[in-house]
């Protein structure tokens, strides 16, 4: 079992010095597709001084690609040369994967293949019209202007006239508000962003934005949704169960709806029972970042309380407030005495066992030259 130990943790760590000894840089290129398009590309590997490297091309286009060189020792740089057909069928984006791979060999003979690849995505237009959408609505707070970011790209071989628009939601998927953002011809193979704000009067909470770009050869869409925060804090849960044990953690789980940190936020524990005051405390502050939720945790002496249910009020502080009340138990700590009884007796079953085989071995019986 040990030596088996040995040689897997020796295995391990042959692996993960390879890992972490491998890479390649840049890790992303990109172009678009012209015919007989000429493209060179130089990537830098890091390895180790005495590692054996193979540079190989997998995925699409493979065929296309041909190396400065194919193999190497230790870090080191190639150049890979691609030239591309007069034409490319399939359209949309075509991705070729440059890789690097070491094949090293431990004492036990075992091979490790260690592989990193970095993709170059070649984007092929679409016949005729074709457009594709990267959107965003950014988070914000109650009266301050809502972003958003749209970047329409004319993927085709001709341009288009675009109109986008964007459409507002809210969580009963009620239309609040539709912003137009004006027409704008984009050639082919071209982009255009359109960035601005939106007057802010939706209240706080979620939304959904839908951009729509209508064209002549068909319609795009993009959807995002987003948050309007306001400045409060809410308690999600807190303990409701604590055992008479002197000092004992009492946790209180918050969560932020604000889009920016708050800081400094504590809390105020009280309880009783009968309308009678028995302990209160404060837990120490934290801040939370936007939308976060977290826990902040306070202590409290249950030594002297009775078993049963007691009321909870907690009162967060953050330069706002948020009260809740609740309820929660004193409650007696389990009786493992029984585990412990029942685990007792098989470890005695356990010593008996093996104290009898060593009084009592078995005796067997040699022959020797036909005698027993």
């Amino acid at each position: 079992m040990n030596k088996k130990l040995l040689f897997l943790g020796f295995f391990t760590l042959i692996l993960v010095n390879s890992i972490f000894a491998l890479g390649i840089s840049p890790s992303i290129h990109r172009a678009d597709f012209e015919p007989n398009l000429e493209l060179q590309y130089e990537f830098r590997v890091m390895a180790n001084q005495d590692q054996e490297i193979e540079i190989y091309a997998a995925g699409d286009l493979k065929e296309y690609v041909k190396f400065s060189k194919t193999n190497f020792v230790g870090k080191n740089s190639f150049v890979a040369n691609i030239n591309l057909p007069e034409k490319l069928d399939r359209p949309g984006k075509h991705v070729l994967l440059i890789g690097v791979r070491e094949i090293a060999q431990s004492a036990s003979g075992v091979g490790v293949s260690v592989v990193v690849q970095a993709p170059i995505v070649i984007r092929v237009p679409y016949p005729g019209e074709y457009a594709e959408l990267a959107f965003d609505m950014r988070n914000t707070n109650v009266d301050e202007k809502i972003t958003y970011d749209l970047t329409v790209y004319s993927r085709g071989d001709q341009s288009i006239d675009t109109n986008p628009i964007i459409e507002i939601y809210d969580l009963s998927d009620n239309k609040v508000e539709e912003l137009n953002l004006g027409s704008k011809k984009i050639l082919n193979q071209d982009s255009f962003n359109f960035v601005g704000n939106l007057v802010n009067e939706y209240g706080a909470g979620d939304y959904r934005a839908v951009s729509i770009v209508d064209y002549v050869a068909g319609i795009a869409k993009a959807e995002k949704g987003f948050r309007v925060g306001h400045l409060f804090v809410d308690v999600n849960e807190f303990s409701n169960e604590a055992l008479k044990l002197g000092i004992q953690p009492f946790s209180i789980e918050i969560e932020s709806f604000w889009n920016d940190p708050i800081e400094n936020i504590f809390a105020e524990v009280y309880i009783s029972k009968d309308s009678e005051a028995v302990i209160d405390f404060l837990t120490p502050s934290i801040t939370l970042n936007s939308w976060q939720k977290n826990s902040i945790v306070g202590y409290m002496d249950t030594s002297n309380l009775d078993y049963g249910t007691y009321d909870v009020r907690i009162v967060l502080n953050y330069g706002e407030k948020t009260e809740i009340e609740g309820k929660m138990k004193i409650v007696r700590e389990k009786d493992n005495r029984f585990i412990y009884y029942i685990i007792g007796v098989f470890v005695l079953l356990i010593v008996l066992y093996f104290w009898r085989k060593r009084k009592n071995p078995v005796v067997k019986l040699v022959k020797k030259n036909g005698k027993k």
